[in-house]
């Protein structure tokens, strides 16, 4: 049939047909596979192009790193949050433009130097410090990564770093901005103080209703009623569901037949080990204890002390390296094996004590057990509760109808403001995921079915916004207990200011700081010398950096920490560092400086070359990433 069909192609009538299905593929736009398929470009740097594929996961692995941080896993809307999107994508197009800058300067670099790289990584290494190549396959692997897609990667990197390179070169930092940044972080300054407080002044007397008024109309905004939503919940959490399920006693006395193990405490043994250069050395010592040669006696020939060679009273699990754990773990207590090979070098091991594991009888371990079973069935019902709840949105019902339907928490909140408060100003106790929460309910209107929420103990919330009420100007009659007591706050800061600059200028026409001390019956403080960045030093940040600009022996006023007091000081004594631009530290100032100025360099060049190539962002695409479409 084949050979049929091809003498059948042979013939003038089988061309023009051909011809013809060829045309109608490009009048349908199948023209793509003469003209290229279309790109799934991300973004665009000249010839370079940012896929989606390589964005995705480049995010994935920044929020893999972020909820290690964290502590807990994070949504991609709480990755947004944390404006990890716009990281990734700022660092990726940086590098899209340095690959483009080195295709286009035509770089080029070996493939030795590419393997020298790789293999000289200590992230590959064994634990003799050798390049493992399995060790290499597996990390990859784990990763997700091609071994010919990790190459080309660091090809591209060292490429990158040949440009950055060569622009680094050129950096050298004067060595006046060294010693004007070392005088910057290193003086000191002892600072003598008074402080001025509030009940030192007579109280503030009531305002006038004109007082009161005008500061009102200049502070409306103060004063605004927050915008408000009106929202239900309905909410699941594995607790909640285990708290309500009774465990059978037979289920539990069968769980702790079947893992008795488990439930016993685990064999412990007090493990030394005395690790050698050579397998030689090693047999030598085995020979002499075998003999009658005391094995600590050996360790301390070697400058080893008791504490040096021993391991603790560890269960097996606790020693890492597997040769000496099974050594440790086979042998009879105050023995010594023979020589094994360690990762570290070959070892003997001894076992100077043993303490065997002790079995937990299941009235002591009931309750722990119930606790397990209850939580492990919760979760078997968590996603069938969640689908009751979606099947009942489903068909429209309304919250409380499926809270009470379901049994479970139903909460309306009839005022909520953007920091998760009530009306009045005052906070909201136990919303569930309440940052998250709040943030979706001013996201979103009335009537809009939303997603579900996750808790961070595995459970679900579901949120219906039922009313927003609009921010307000409120009237002076609602808010004039609120407004008077700003009022007040505000006079008596006036006032302790203007007091302050009163005393800062007789010291300045030559009263001392004792005699104000006297007045105010208060003492004056002196601090160690400080430096700018000290902070717990009874000053606040805005008075050390008044005082660091400020002359020796000069006088300045500045706010206390309380907010609201203010202090009187003079810098008794400047303390100005020797510097030695040869020494330690004023040659790591002098690398930071350098790195710092290369960096901004590097940042002016990439910007330029991005000017230079252009740059194009798929929005859609980007759109579509983050559900926004």
């Amino acid at each position: 049939m084949l050979e049929a069909l091809r003498r059948s192609t042979g013939g003038w009538v089988a061309k023009i047909f051909i011809a013809l299905l060829v045309m109608s593929f490009a009048v349908w736009g199948v023209a793509d596979i003469f003209s290229g398929y279309r790109s799934q470009a991300l973004v665009t740097v000249g010839d370079t192009e940012i896929s989606v594929e390589e964005f995705r996961f480049a995010l994935q692995r920044e929020m893999q790193e972020a909820s290690r941080q964290l502590g807990r896993t994070i949504s991609l809307d709480q990755a947004r949050a944390l404006g990890l999107e716009g990281r990734v994508l700022g660092r990726m197009v940086a590098d899209a433009t340095l690959n483009n800058d080195a295709r286009d300067k035509a770089l080029g670099i070996s493939d030795e130097t590419v393997a020298r790289v790789i293999t000289e990584d200590p992230a590959f290494h064994d634990s003799f410090g050798k390049f493992n190549r399995i060790y290499f396959e597996q990390i990859l692997r784990s990763n997700g990564l091609t071994e010919a897609g990790y190459v080309a990667r660091q090809r591209q990197i060292q490429l990158r770093r040949q440009i950055a390179g060569a622009l680094a070169l050129s950096v050298g930092a004067p060595e006046a901005l060294v010693e004007a940044a070392h005088r910057f972080t290193e003086e000191r300054r002892a600072i003598a103080y008074v402080v001025l407080s509030a009940n030192r002044l007579s109280p503030v007397a009531a305002p006038d209703g004109a007082a009161l008024t005008d500061f009102f109309d200049a502070n409306k905004e103060r004063f605004r009623a927050p915008e408000l939503r009106q929202i239900e919940t309905v909410t699941v959490t594995p607790a909640a569901l285990a708290a309500e399920i009774v465990v059978p006693e037979e289920d539990i006395t069968a769980t702790y037949e079947l893992h008795r193990d488990s439930y016993a405490g685990a064999e412990r043994r007090e493990v030394q080990q005395i690790v050698f250069p050579s397998p030689a050395e090693a047999q030598a010592a085995a020979d002499k204890i075998a003999a009658g040669a005391d094995f600590l006696e050996i360790a301390k020939q070697r400058g080893l002390s008791e504490r040096d060679v021993s391991l603790g009273l560890v269960e097996k699990s606790a020693i890492v390296d597997p040769a000496v754990r099974d050594a440790a773990f086979s042998l009879e207590a105050g023995k010594v094996g023979a020589p094994v090979a360690g990762r570290l070098g070959t070892a003997l091991v001894r076992v100077a004590k043993i303490v065997p594991a002790e079995e937990k009888p299941v009235a002591q371990i009931r309750d722990e057990i119930r606790r397990e079973l209850a939580q492990k069935k919760a979760s078997e019902k968590l996603l069938d509760m969640f689908d009751a709840v979606e099947d009942e949105r489903a068909t429209g019902a309304p919250f409380p109808e499926i809270a009470n339907k379901l049994r479970l928490p139903y909460r309306r909140i009839d005022a909520l403001d953007a920091q998760g408060r009530d009306a009045s100003g005052a906070p909201i106790a136990d919303l569930p995921e309440a940052r998250l929460l709040v943030q979706t309910a001013f996201e979103t209107d009335p009537g809009v079915e939303l997603d579900t929420l996750d808790t961070e103990s595995g459970g679900f919330v579901w949120l219906n916004v039922l009313d927003v009420t609009p921010e307000r100007d409120r009237s002076l009659d609602e808010v004039r207990d609120e407004v008077e007591k700003a009022w007040r706050a505000e006079e008596l800061r006036n006032r302790l200011a203007a007091k302050a600059d009163e005393l800062l200028k007789r010291l300045k026409d030559g009263a001392r700081l004792t005699t104000i001390a006297q007045e105010l019956g208060t003492v004056v403080t002196t601090t160690q010398p400080l430096k700018r960045s000290d902070g717990d030093s009874g000053l606040s940040q805005p008075a050390i950096q008044t005082a660091f600009a400020t002359p020796e022996r000069g006088f300045a006023a500045s706010l206390h920490r309380n907010g609201t007091d203010r202090v009187v000081m003079q810098v008794e004594r400047v303390e100005v560092p020797d510097f030695d631009p040869s020494g330690d530290a004023g040659r790591r100032l002098e690398q930071n400086i350098e790195a710092s100025i290369a960096n901004s360099l590097l940042n002016g060049y990439v910007a330029a070359k991005q000017d230079r190539f252009g740059i194009s962002v798929n929005q859609q695409s980007l759109q579509a990433i983050f559900g926004d479409i």
